[in-house]
């Protein structure tokens, strides 16, 4: 691996010798490509001082490939393939091919490991302590036996800017300690009456209009901008902000004025535009409720809510802004 305390710097061009061996090894026996395995556990490799790889074959799972290796034609397809996948290396000069990081992090990780990365909870109830405001040993040793993929902080948990700092940056180290993965840091901070950071006196910062009250492209850029900065100075990456939802009940109280509005294209035009704001300052946008909350009655937050519109319906007016969201990249 690219950690190996021995000879790591030999990994990328061991990694692809690896990779044009298993290519051509597939090429010439059609057999089904599965993927070069990288482990630190194997002292013969661990010693080496040149780009190395092993075959391992037969490992008797699958007898139908155990019976083909015991052909000597096939024995002769698979050397042809290891020596045309040696000639390709070779004869790319050590050209290295760059590894996908992301790719390679994954190919380490189990399917728990995976899963615990798709959740993003709020560090109090992670733990099962009310308004928590530090990073604390319990706090890391959860984190270490579930690696979640980010945390979401409510304002309970933020007091003023040294302390968030402190604790955002805590939260960050347990998990890249634990896994080498940093971790998605979030609060909700739309403007108006929902604003964590902005709400509070005692980070000293203006205010933001609520989102009904934008009527211009350059204002709600502004508003993502200036919400984007304060926040990536405390340490936040993502803002689960903009609010995407048309209004197109008038008896919605729970959302209101934390929408651009009744019209699903002023909508989607004032959310990227805050959404630019925030990319601006390294914020990560969240476009929300999907798949639209402006049609309902209730609140999600106490129960569930619910609309008698068909997906047609949908499709013509809530669920535009989340269109446009994906082809506005």
């Amino acid at each position: 691996t690219a950690e190996n305390p021995y000879c790591a710097e030999i990994y990328e061009d061991s990694r692809l010798l690896s990779d044009k061996i298993l290519d051509a090894m597939v090429l010439e026996t059609g057999a089904k490509k599965e993927r070069v395995w990288e482990t630190d556990t194997m002292s013969g490799i661990n010693w080496c001082q040149i780009p190395t790889t092993i075959v391992e074959m037969g490992y008797m799972s699958n007898p139908e490939e155990d019976r083909k290796m015991s052909d000597p034609s096939y024995q002769q397809l698979i050397a042809k393939g290891i020596a045309n996948g040696i000639d390709t290396y070779i004869s790319m000069d050590s050209i290295i091919i760059p590894i996908d990081p992301v790719e390679q992090k994954l190919s380490t990780m189990t399917l728990e490991e995976k899963i615990c990365q798709m959740f993003v909870v709020s560090p109090s109830s992670f733990i099962g302590k009310s308004s928590l405001i530090t990073a604390d040993g319990d706090l890391e040793a959860k984190i270490k036996s579930y690696p979640v993929g980010g945390f979401i902080f409510f304002a309970d948990n933020l007091i003023n800017p040294t302390q968030t700092k402190t604790f955002l940056q805590t939260m960050e180290t347990f998990c890249v300690n634990t896994n080498g993965i940093k971790p998605f840091l979030c609060v909700d901070e739309e403007g108006g009456r929902v604003a964590r950071i902005g709400n509070n006196p005692n980070f000293n910062v203006t205010p933001v209009e609520p989102m009904g009250t934008i009527t211009t492209v350059e204002r709600a850029f502004a508003a993502g901008s200036y919400i984007g900065s304060y926040l990536y100075s405390l340490g936040f990456n993502v803002d689960f902000a903009p609010d995407t939802d048309v209004i197109t009940n008038s008896t919605n109280t729970v959302i209101g004025d934390r929408s651009f509005g009744t019209d699903p294209y002023t909508v989607s035009a004032l959310a990227k535009n805050y959404s630019d704001g925030l990319h601006t300052n390294n914020i990560l946008s969240t476009y929300k409720h999907f798949p639209g909350h402006g049609a309902t009655e209730g609140d999600t937050h106490e129960g569930y809510a619910y609309t008698n519109k068909s997906y047609d319906e949908l499709l013509k007016n809530e669920l535009i802004p989340f269109s446009n969201a994906a082809k506005d990249n």
